[in-house]
C-alpha cells in the first residue's frame, strides 16, 4: 500500500468509523430522552442481557435501526451511472451523477407507515418491502464495509451506558438538524447521563 493510499484509508476509517457513529449515538440519546417508554424498555432488555452478548440485544438493535432510519449519518450518497437508464420515466444518461438521499427515502410514506415517528417496534421481525427503502450504509457493491463494526459498536455503547444511566437533554437550545458531510445537530446535542 502506498503512503497516499494508507493516508486515505486512515482518513476514511476515522471519518466513517468515528464521526458517523458518534453522530448516530448523539441522535440515539436525544430520541431516548424524548421517548421515555422506549428508553425504559431498552433498559429492561439491557438489565436482563448477558454482558457482552449482543444476541440478547434485539430491541437495542431495533432502536438503532430506527435511529438510522430517521437520522442516517450519511444523509446523501453520490453515485455515477454506468450507462443510460430509464427510471420512472426519467432518462439518466451514462456517466451522470445521481444523488441518493436516505434522509428522504427513509421518510417516504410509500415505504413507511407513520414515517416521521420514532417507532423501534416497526423492526420487530419486519423488513421494508423495497430492498432499497432503507440504506443508511449504502447498498449493493458500495455497501459500507464498516457496517458490522458500526452496528456492534453502537449496540455495545448503548448497552453499556444504559445499564447505569438515563439520557437527558440539557439546556434550552432547540435541537436542529444540520446536514453537512454527516447529519448532525446545528449546535450540538447537549445531554446529561443521569443515574438509572
Amino acid at each position: 500500500m502506498s503512503r497516499t493510499q494508507l493516508r486515505d484509508e486512515v482518513i476514511t476509517l476515522l471519518f466513517g468509523g468515528y464521526e458517523a457513529t458518534a453522530h448516530a449515538l448523539s441522535w440515539t440519546w436525544y430520541l431516548l430522552d424524548a421517548h421515555r417508554d422506549v428508553a425504559d424498555r431498552l433498559q429492561q432488555e439491557v438489565a436482563a442481557a448477558t454482558p457482552g452478548d449482543v444476541s440478547d440485544l434485539t430491541y437495542t438493535r431495533q432502536v438503532i435501526d430506527e435511529v438510522l432510519r430517521l437520522y442516517p449519518p450519511f444523509w446523501e450518497v453520490l453515485r455515477s451511472s454506468y450507462e443510460a437508464d430509464d427510471i420512472g420515466g426519467y432518462t439518466i444518461p451514462g456517466g451522470a451523477s445521481v444523488l441518493l438521499v436516505p434522509w428522504l427515502t427513509h421518510r417516504l410514506p410509500g415505504f413507511w407507515a407513520d414515517p416521521l415517528s420514532f417507532k423501534p417496534d416497526r423492526w420487530s421481525g419486519w423488513q421494508p418491502e423495497h430492498r432499497q427503502a432503507y440504506f443508511p450504509f449504502g447498498a449493493g457493491q458500495r455497501l459500507c464495509m464498516g457496517r458490522p463494526l458500526a452496528l456492534l459498536e453502537m449496540q455495545l455503547v448503548i448497552a453499556t451506558l444504559s445499564r447505569r444511566f438515563r439520557p437527558r437533554l440539557v439546556g434550552d437550545r432547540p435541537v436542529r438538524v444540520h446536514a453537512q458531510s454527516t447529519l448532525r445537530s446545528r449546535r450540538g446535542i447537549r445531554m446529561a447521563l443521569d443515574s438509572a
